[in-house]
């Protein structure tokens, strides 16, 4: 079994989407763990999330807790609920 494997096995079990590193800008889903070729030793268990609307490079986010679609015309206020 691979490290990899390990990973996503531990990730799965924990219910978790993906990595997410709080020091640089990357994540990946557990379906595709290490895009780039390594795992950086500052990678979280983290959550799929949508994707702020100022980020435009892709659709969804990794985070550190889940959060919850945001309804259609709703306001941050009910964001917030």
């Amino acid at each position: 079994m691979t490290v990899l494997e390990m990973v996503r096995l531990q990730l799965e079990a924990g219910g978790f989407d993906g990595l997410w590193s709080p020091d640089a800008e990357c994540a990946c889903k557990k379906d595709d763990l290490a895009p780039c070729g390594e795992i950086g030793g500052d990678c979280q268990a983290g959550y799929l999330a949508p994707c702020p609307e100022t980020c435009g490079e892709h659709d969804w986010h990794i985070a550190k807790a889940k959060t919850l679609p945001v309804p259609e015309g709703a306001n941050d206020e009910t964001a917030k609920l």
